[in-house]
């Protein structure tokens, strides 16, 4: 019986922000317990991948203090390559991210770790990561599906990180990272090939640490990373800007409401990650993008008639 249910106008109206972005929360918390020192983490994500993600590196050695008050969370990190071997397995839920960034870092260490996770991320193949990985010394226990639950053996468990070139079938910021990670314990430069550019986070949160990583784009859009081995990482404080992908519900919502104007503050701005938005304009979406500072945007939506496309 819903003879007395009525729907009112509604609009959506002000100013609002997003949660923190996912892809730059993981490789802070990573980045955190690779580093020499305190690293401090504002704008964190506060969702489940990025739980399990911090779970894993406390289980790897690293202190994880979360200030509720600031709105931030520090972490104490080890070092390159001197994480702890836990007697437990390691718990990834379904965090592909955190697992595959996880298992490049460990891979140029002395640590034994297994990884497993849910019964979607134990579906996911592995084989993209791990054989580039096995060329740089670490060693690996898996099903034949090379899927999880597997267990690495870090490369200077009994010998060094070797620096490799490797050219990657497919564009993956995943599988860029995991080699980039092993890398880092490197005696000499490793070199990634990729068809197109992927998303570089990795690179410039790196960089910012101290390491000495490049990037250059060749004919026909292939992207060369060269990361040079190194002693330690310097910690640095990451701030995250809040994620495109979140910002991009408020939006849809807004073009389809009568009445609605809003506008989505602190977003990071990324190109490829605003592309969206772009399409939405085609549309007929109004849309106005506006750089604040050199990663960060706000973005401006307001009620449209929208129209299809191709």
């Amino acid at each position: 019986e819903l003879n007395d249910f009525k729907i009112k106008k509604l609009s959506l109206l002000g100013k609002a922000e997003v949660p923190g972005d996912k892809s730059m929360s993981q490789r802070a918390v990573i980045i955190g317990l690779a580093s020499i020192g305190k690293t401090v983490i504002k704008g964190i994500l506060d969702s489940e991948d990025v739980y399990y993600t911090l779970k894993a590196v406390e289980a790897l050695g690293a202190k994880v203090d979360i200030n509720k008050n600031k709105k931030s969370l520090t972490i104490t990190g080890v070092g390159l390559g001197n994480f702890k071997s836990p007697k437990k397995p390691i718990y990834m839920g379904n965090s592909g991210t955190g697992t595959r960034l996880l298992i490049g870092l460990v891979a140029g260490s002395n640590a034994t770790v297994t990884f497993y996770g849910d019964e979607s991320l134990s579906n996911r193949p592995m084989d993209r990561i791990i054989n580039p990985l096995k060329k740089m010394g670490a060693n690996f226990i898996f099903s034949e599906e090379k899927k999880l639950p597997i267990t690495v053996i870090g490369a200077r468990k009994k010998g060094i990180t070797m620096p490799i070139k490797y050219k990657s079938p497919v564009a993956s910021a995943q599988i860029k990272s995991a080699i980039i990670f092993a890398g880092l314990t490197a005696r000499g430069a490793t070199e990634i090939e990729e068809p197109y550019k992927s998303r570089n986070y990795t690179e410039v949160m790196l960089k910012k640490c101290g390491v000495e990583i490049y990037s250059k784009i060749k004919k026909k859009h292939v992207n060369t990373i060269t990361v040079n081995g190194t002693a330690y990482l310097k910690n640095c404080n990451f701030d995250i800007p809040g994620d495109p992908s979140s910002a991009l519900f408020i939006v849809v919502a807004c073009l389809i409401t009568k009445g609605s104007k809003v506008k989505v503050k602190n977003i990071l701005h990324d190109n490829g990650r605003l592309k969206v938005f772009k399409i939405l304009r085609k549309m007929g979406g109004i849309i106005k993008i506006n750089k604040t500072s050199i990663d960060r945007c706000e973005i401006t939506a307001e009620y449209s008639i929208l129209k299809n496309i191709n």
